[in-house]
């Protein structure tokens, strides 16, 4: 914990996380309990926390640091079509000829921006105070 509370990013997963927190909160009230939800909904819930946002996002943050904005911008546009994949190899969801051409054009257009010509940014002539000093 002391480490997550170390980090001086302003988005960083422990400070995400506790964030959302509130969201859970209004389930409870419904009328569900703990005991009621499946394991396999636990699990799926845990799946997503681990991997679609504390991973996702750390190489979010890493690729931000990287690479031009524009390129990394297109990772909103290839988890859909990620999510599709996944849901019909691990669950065997069906993928119709509408859902393909739709997965296509999408590629096809992060293919674009991937491919397109980027400048680099240039360094800041001013340096910014770090995010403990302000």
């Amino acid at each position: 914990m002391a480490a997550c509370l170390a980090r001086r990013s302003w988005a960083s997963p422990c400070r995400v996380s506790p964030a959302a927190s509130p969201f859970v909160l209004p389930a409870f009230s419904q009328g569900k309990s703990a005991p009621s939800i499946s394991l396999r909904s636990w699990l799926a819930l845990g799946y997503l926390i681990v991997f679609g946002s504390g991973l996702g996002f750390t190489a979010y943050i890493y690729l931000l640091k990287n690479t031009a904005a524009a390129r990394v911008g297109t990772y909103a546009l290839v988890n859909p079509v990620v999510a599709l994949f996944l849901g019909w190899l691990i669950v065997g969801e069906s993928i119709t000829l509408r859902t393909s051409i739709a997965a296509a054009v999408i590629l096809t257009a992060v293919l674009l921006v991937i491919t397109a010509p980027h400048h680099d940014p240039e360094p800041a002539k001013i340096a910014l105070p770090a995010s403990g000093e302000a």
